[in-house]
C-alpha cells in the first residue's frame, strides 16, 4: 500500500484527511443542493409549459368554431400549438425526433 502524499512530497496526515474529507462533503452538499434547485424549477417550467399548451389548445378549438377570424391569427395559433407540443414530446416526455435517435 502505497502512502499519500501532498503538493509537497510529504506524507499526508490524519488531520490533512480529515480536513480534506470535510471539505468534500462541504463541496457535494453545496452541488446537491444546487441539483435539487435545479430540479424543482424544471419541474415548475415543465408545468408552465403544459399549463400554456392546454390553454393554446383551448384557444385553438375555439378559433376553430369563429367565423371570420383573421388567417394571420388561425395561423400564429396553429404554429405556436404545434411548437408547444413538439416541447412537450422533447422535454416533458423525453420523446427523440425520430427513430434512429432512439436506437
Amino acid at each position: 500500500m502505497s502512502i499519500p502524499i501532498d503538493e509537497k512530497n510529504e506524507p499526508i496526515n490524519e488531520g490533512q484527511y480529515i480536513e480534506m474529507a470535510n471539505h468534500l462533503k462541504e463541496t457535494y452538499d453545496k452541488i446537491s443542493e444546487k441539483l435539487f434547485r435545479s430540479e424543482i424549477i424544471n419541474m415548475e417550467l415543465k408545468k408552465e409549459i403544459m399549463t400554456a399548451y392546454g390553454l393554446i389548445r383551448i384557444i385553438d378549438n375555439i378559433v376553430d368554431h369563429l367565423q371570420e377570424v383573421p388567417h394571420e391569427i388561425v395561423v400564429l395559433v396553429e404554429c405556436l400549438r404545434g411548437h408547444l407540443s413538439d416541447t412537450i414530446d422533447k422535454e416533458i416526455f423525453n420523446i427523440k425526433d425520430n427513430v434512429e435517435e432512439i436506437v
